[in-house]
């Protein structure tokens, strides 16, 4: 099982739903063609080269459970949270379907990047007036 949380200064007041929305807008431009997100009331859908690569259901506003998909066992959760601290986003319990040695040579490294850039997304975000 993988682990990864990280954490995001923020220039205001944000929910953790709004850090979510956020999110799976900027990621479904961020890889240009790659990546696209599929987004409705009850699931949200990771398609890389438009495959289902993770899909995730929707427990709450901003709380996901993983549900399965090409990268993905079912298992596991995601989350994003927000303080007055700043935001987070938090992957717990999470099952990929590809060894743990390959995953973290490959999708691991690929998470955390795209994590790492979304943060900097938020922090142009909140430097516009």
């Amino acid at each position: 099982m993988v682990d990864s949380e990280q954490h995001y200064p923020l220039g205001r007041s944000r929910s953790g739903a709004e850090v979510a929305g956020l999110y799976w807008a900027w990621l479904n431009g961020a890889w240009g063609p790659l990546v696209r997100v599929r987004a409705g009331a009850d699931r949200v859908s990771i398609l890389l080269l438009g495959v289902a690569a993770v899909i995730l259901e929707v427990q709450q506003p901003g709380r996901y459970a993983v549900a399965g998909g090409a990268l993905a066992r079912p298992g596991g959760s995601f989350r994003f949270g927000a303080g007055p601290d700043g935001a987070s986003a938090s992957l717990t319990g999470f099952r990929p379907r590809l060894p743990l040695w390959i995953y973290r040579l490959s999708h691991g490294p690929v998470h955390r990047w795209t994590m790492a850039r979304f943060g900097h997304h938020l922090a142009a975000l909140d430097s516009t007036p």
